[in-house]
């Protein structure tokens, strides 16, 4: 009889078992289940977004209240963060040191960030060294696509007119790259009428600028789009005195703003923080909208008043597998100028890409370029000339391949032509060529802008700096043919060339032999600036100057890529073009004898570098290297293996 009540029992506990195991695989799949939406039919993935944590300000939470919503998002089950920027507080490395040491013990998902304005200074290099990615960085998840775009004019206070500048252009590229794909956008600005701000509110942006209305335009072509901003640090509550300052739409649901308080200090809507208060977002993704869900990350729990729908087309199109990627899209010609423009695809891919012109007053080759899976990232060129212009007019090329999107260059073709000097300061005009001897000028600007020029064996004396772009906003390239001298004869404080731009120079050399030489007799460096050089030459002479100030930096410093030199005070660096990748060598402020020298390397795919030759010696490339002394030479090329 025991028996029997014990497999009586046996069979109940049996069956119950198996009656809750199918109710709750009933409710895995059922309508009700939080794996699926009646709505947006089956979930896909969660993440988490967290803004304005400010490592480094500690009173006011910081690195304590991070610790906690890193603890919390991983609890609720997210797979990654994103984090729409304000790092640290003080713009200080040592913010970005502690923020990835608390990554390191903390995290079990990866993360990711763009800028903030309190990440002001930092460095590309930098930046990417604690972050662990470049500032402007994509990923690819389950079909979507997560862009972070960071600050280019990063100012740590005070509403700007060009916050993104170049960063506006890549993600318009980004944006045309990925049509149709379900975009996640991370910035920080927010911007004026949409999320973030209350009405007639700026904040970062300012009331003048334009780029807020470029970015609203290039999302509504876009029409798939969620992005994500902080920057107010509002708190979830301030919708109702502001019923859009969370969330809001156009064009219909198909592209939402949002913004996401701060980690470390929401403010009210008068703009008073609150003391104890930490917040966020989770945000489940579905297949044809997702579900926003505020989080308290003082408790690590769901804010149920907090949650928003947002519908959109999910991923009806797949990401392109493999797109046309262009160095630049905007380029200006004079009569007989010249410009250089590289093509690579983003991903492998076995492609023909036809070249196309519309006018006959410009040349392209070559009209063909050959990409297979294992040189698709390798930079093919494109040489557009121009004839004898005779009148001003726009034009553009066409670059065309089954299977891809088709994409074009603008070119703008000027009759401004060769510059011919009559005042003693020249204002430089976007595509101007400059040849023979001109003295007793300058060329001169302080205006905001991108300029690019040619020298074509020119020759420039000034008693003071003869090129000189004084605005912090300039951007220049400039393209080298045969030997070309900037020469100052002032004793005291003169430059052969100085440019303040944040964005680095580029300096590249058109066919063998070209030469920037730079000869100052004054006390201060005899060049200033960032500047990538390739296929040229640069070399600095002075009588003047100090050997350890030859160069005054902004931020990187010279970079020679791929192919060139760069020669001061009788010491030079030489860089050879190496098979199946490219080197870039940055020699900082190029102090004889002391500057550290860094070596970076990119290989074609299916390749990677085994080492570097240093002199003609095999060496790693981490092998330590400074700047050599005068009278001495370090030559170094890569050498990549499969």
């Amino acid at each position: 009889m025991k028996k029997r009540r014990l497999l009586f029992r046996s069979l109940l506990i049996f069956v119950l078992a198996l009656f809750v195991c199918l109710l709750s695989a009933c409710h895995l799949f059922n309508d009700n289940s939080p794996e699926y939406d009646k709505t947006f039919g089956a979930k896909l993935y969660s993440f988490g977004v967290l803004s304005d944590i400010h490592v480094g300000y500690e009173s006011r939470g910081g690195s304590n209240d991070f610790k906690r919503a890193i603890k919390g998002l991983q609890n609720l089950g997210v797979e990654f963060i994103g984090i729409t920027g304000d790092i640290g507080y003080h713009s200080e490395t040592s913010e970005l040191q502690s923020y990835k040491a608390i990554i390191d013990k903390h995290a079990t998902v990866p993360f990711y960030a763009c800028t903030g304005n309190h990440d002001a200074t930092h460095t590309d290099e930098v930046w990417e060294e604690y972050m662990g990615h470049p500032k402007n960085f994509e990923i690819v998840k389950d079909g979507d696509v997560f862009l972070f775009m960071s600050l280019t004019q990063n100012e740590t206070g005070g509403d700007i007119d060009t916050p993104y500048t170049t960063s506006l252009d890549w993600l318009k590229e980004r944006l045309s790259r990925y049509e149709g794909a379900r975009i996640f956008l991370f910035m920080h600005y927010p911007i004026s009428d949409y999320a973030g701000l209350k009405v007639n509110q700026y904040y970062g942006f300012s009331a003048e600028s334009t780029e807020d209305d470029e970015l609203i335009k290039a999302l509504k072509n876009t029409k798939n789009v969620v992005v994500f901003s902080g920057h107010t640090h509002y708190k979830f509550g301030c919708e109702s005195d502001d019923y859009d300052i969370n969330v809001s739409n156009f064009q219909g649901e198909k592209v939402s703003l949002v913004h996401v308080p701060s980690c470390a200090y929401p403010r009210n809507f008068a703009g008073n923080e609150e003391a104890g208060i930490s917040q966020g977002y989770i945000v489940d993704v579905y297949e044809t909208g997702v579900i926003l869900r505020g989080v308290n990350l003082a408790t690590g729990a769901y804010m149920y008043e907090y949650v928003y729908r947002l519908k959109n087309e999910g991923n009806p199109s797949a990401v392109e597998t493999s797109a046309i990627m262009l160095s630049t899209k905007d380029i200006r010609l004079c009569s007989s100028g010249t410009a250089e423009i590289e093509v690579t695809l983003s991903a492998p891919a076995d492609a023909v890409v036809n070249v196309t012109e519309s006018n006959n007053n410009i040349d392209v080759f070559p009209s063909t370029l050959i990409f297979t899976k294992e040189n698709y990232n390798v930079p093919q060129k494109i040489i557009v000339t121009a004839s004898s212009i005779t009148n001003s007019e726009s034009t553009a090329i066409t670059l065309s391949s089954n299977g891809l999107v088709t994409k074009t260059i603008q070119v703008k073709l000027s009759i401004a032509g060769t510059v011919k000097f009559t005042n003693e300061f020249y204002v430089p005009k976007d595509g101007d060529i400059f040849t023979g001897t001109v003295e007793n000028h300058r060329i001169k600007t302080e205006a905001t802008g991108k300029y690019t020029l040619t020298f074509d064996n020119f020759s420039l004396t000034h008693l003071n700096t003869p090129v000189y772009f004084s605005s912090s906003r300039s951007a220049l390239t400039l393209y080298l043919k045969g030997n070309n001298i900037l020469q100052s004869t002032d004793t005291q404080e003169q430059r052969g060339m100085s440019l303040s731009g944040t964005t680095a120079g580029k300096i590249i050399g058109l066919g063998e032999g070209a030469t920037l030489t730079l000869k100052t007799q004054g006390t201060s460096s005899a060049l200033k600036g960032d500047y990538y050089i390739t296929n040229a030459s640069v070399i600095i002479k002075t009588s003047g100057a100090s050997a350890v100030n030859y160069v005054q930096a902004i931020s990187s410093g010279i970079n020679i890529v791929d192919n060139g030199s760069f020669s001061i005070g009788g010491a030079k660096v030489e860089l050879f073009s190496s098979e199946k990748g490219t080197l870039t060598v940055n020699l900082g402020e190029c102090k004889l004898g002391k500057s550290k020298i860094t070596i970076t390397a990119e290989a074609d795919s299916g390749y990677t570098l085994a080492y570097i030759l240093v002199n003609g010696v095999q060496q790693s490339i981490d092998t330590p290297l400074t700047m050599p002394s005068s009278g001495e030479t370090i030559t170094i090329q890569g050498v990549f293996t499969k």
